[in-house]
């Protein structure tokens, strides 16, 4: 995610910024791990999830499969719907498909006493680190 993305989350220290970790763009460049940024964010069906999200220089948040995977959850992509699941109590995330890409739509709160949620870029499936 960028470094502007949720201002109201702090920017953390990361292991990926302590270490000089560095990712790479898809036109091949390498760019700095930054920090990172924890949040909670609800989708449309109310699915709350807490995410420590990667900070950079990117134009989009991108949610890295592989670590959703990790996470205990699967990710389905299908023409007749496609989802994130939690594989221990089998809530699911609906992705909607524009153009060919797959993006989570959700919701941030705007502080920790803040009542209304505001609307965030989507978080599209891509990337890759180096």
């Amino acid at each position: 995610m960028s470094p502007d993305h949720l201002p109201q989350c702090q920017l953390e220290d990361s292991d990926d910024s302590r270490s000089h970790q560095r990712y790479e763009v898809a036109n091949g460049e390498s760019i700095p791990a930054m920090g990172q940024k924890r949040f909670t964010f609800v989708t449309a069906n109310g699915v709350h999830r807490n995410v420590c999200a990667q900070v950079t220089r990117v134009n989009k948040a991108l949610p890295s499969v592989s670590q959703v995977c990790g996470k205990d959850h699967r990710v389905v992509f299908d023409k007749a719907g496609s989802y994130i699941e939690d594989k221990v109590t089998r809530e699911t995330i609906p992705l909607e498909e524009r153009n060919g890409t797959y993006s989570l739509v959700c919701w941030v709160r705007n502080g920790p006493n803040d009542t209304e949620l505001r609307t965030q870029p989507p978080a599209t499936f891509a990337g890759q680190r180096r």
